[in-house]
């Protein structure tokens, strides 16, 4: 089988691919809702409803283009009715303890509030607003770029210390959570785990432009022709470029790993021509140079090939002579 029988199947293939996944995520998104993969509640193994005093969400609002940290926000909704909570007072220090685990050294951070509830609710809002949350940097790999968002957390009243047995994470960026549990980590410590990931949708359609690219690049290969392979890879150039723009228009980071794979796509095209500039085989001539050297041998072939053309015209003059004077009675006598 030819190699453009093959690139024929391979596309077609792809087509039908992509076609049965586009309609695929489209049914997901419309029976589970876009913002399913954005939120996430984790339990503590032996947590017991009942028994919760606070409800905390922390919210992931962006990522910080020049450090790659996430910037989180805290709140904290209440009950005063229950124990430690219900002894506090206005003016009374609230403090929530964040530990991070992300990180290979180990980091915490106190965001420090004052209570207040002057008109005694019962349920009180506690925003402790927002703060950077240090990850792995990942963006060398946008947008197949993951970050482990691993933590504990307490709250500091003058009763004690209470640490909640569940939370809510929310993300408020193209950032999807992956995968969330109450495990250890490397530390051995037991904490609150989210993996996060650029959107699935966006994997997808990058992978695609990807494999749609190595395989035009296949495509000029066979391509022998020298008028149409100039005029494909620039056409492949641009391409290139454009699939570049769209796919890292809103990239946190550069360069990133499609920008080194371009430049290498890039690269690659141009020793593509330059091959075929120099490849010379009899069977594939793609140009020919009028200003060429000419070698001995053809140049001996050439004045043998002129010394007969001359001598054939002085050959045909002398028979026309003979015939004449055979013609011609007189000249006989």
């Amino acid at each position: 089988m030819s190699i453009p029988r093959l690139l024929y199947l391979a596309a077609l293939l792809l087509f039908v691919v992509f076609i049965a996944t586009f309609f695929t995520v489209l049914i997901r998104l419309s029976r589970i809702g876009i913002t399913t993969e954005r939120l996430a509640q984790i339990h503590k193994k032996d947590f017991v409803p009942e028994l919760n005093a606070a409800d905390s969400l922390f919210e992931v609002l962006e990522q910080d283009s020049g450090s790659a940290h996430l910037k989180i926000r805290a709140r904290a909704i209440i009950d005063t009715s229950k124990p430690p909570f219900n002894t506090l007072k206005d003016g009374d220090p609230f403090v929530l303890r964040l530990d991070n685990f992300s990180i290979p050294t180990y980091q915490f951070l106190d965001v420090r509030k004052k209570f207040e509830n002057p008109t005694g609710d019962r349920f009180v809002i506690i925003d402790f607003g927002d703060f950077d949350w240090t990850v792995i940097d990942n963006r060398d790999f946008y947008p197949f770029d993951i970050y482990d968002f691993n933590f504990k957390f307490a709250y500091y009243v003058p009763a004690g210390w209470y640490e909640p047995g569940v939370v809510n994470v929310r993300s408020q960026t193209s950032l999807i959570f992956i995968r969330s549990r109450f495990s250890a980590v490397d530390v051995g410590q037991d904490c609150f785990q989210i993996r996060i990931s650029r959107l699935r949708l966006l994997h997808f359609l990058t992978a695609t432009l990807i494999l749609i690219e190595l395989l035009f690049m296949v495509y000029l290969v066979t391509i022998t022709d020298l008028q149409e392979l100039l005029a494909k890879a620039l056409g492949y150039l641009v391409g290139l470029y454009i699939i570049r723009e769209v796919v890292l228009s809103r990239a946190p980071y550069f360069p990133t790993i499609l920008d080194y794979g371009t430049l290498f796509l890039i690269i690659v095209t141009f020793f593509i021509m330059l091959f075929k500039f120099l490849g010379r085989a009899e069977e594939r001539v793609l140009i020919t140079l009028p200003f060429s050297a000419k070698s001995p041998s053809s140049r001996q072939d050439e004045n043998s090939r002129e010394s007969e053309e001359c001598a054939e015209p002085d050959k045909g003059s002398a028979g026309e002579g003979r015939r004449e004077s055979d013609s011609n009675p007189k000249s006989r006598g």
